[in-house]
């Protein structure tokens, strides 16, 4: 079974963007899709796709919500850490 996930770092968050980096490494050759949509200004933006297993092992930290990801993970469940989550949080409410 293949799943989605979406990742949203703010790239100041030196020891975020080490875990998302250091995952992707990791896992990239397992991923069937891998979408890089950050303009690396501000933000790192990725949305993947691959085996059940892989996408859940990413860190609980490093994930957010789109369209693009499975609802198992709607922004209701996720902890706004940063600025960018809790924008995000506002401009999307979750679905139910």
């Amino acid at each position: 079974m293949t799943k989605r996930a979406t990742v949203i770092i703010d790239i100041r968050d030196e020891d975020l963007v080490a875990t998302a980096e250091a995952w992707l490494a990791e896992n990239k050759p397992s991923l069937t899709a891998f979408v890089d949509k950050g303009c690396y200004c501000c933000v790192i933006s990725w949305d993947v796709e691959g085996p059940a297993t892989v996408i859940d092992s990413l860190p609980r930290e490093l994930r957010s919500y789109s369209q693009w990801d499975d609802n198992d993970f709607a922004m209701d469940k996720l902890i706004p850490q940063n600025p960018i989550r809790r924008w995000l949080h506002r401009l999307r409410p979750a679905r139910r």
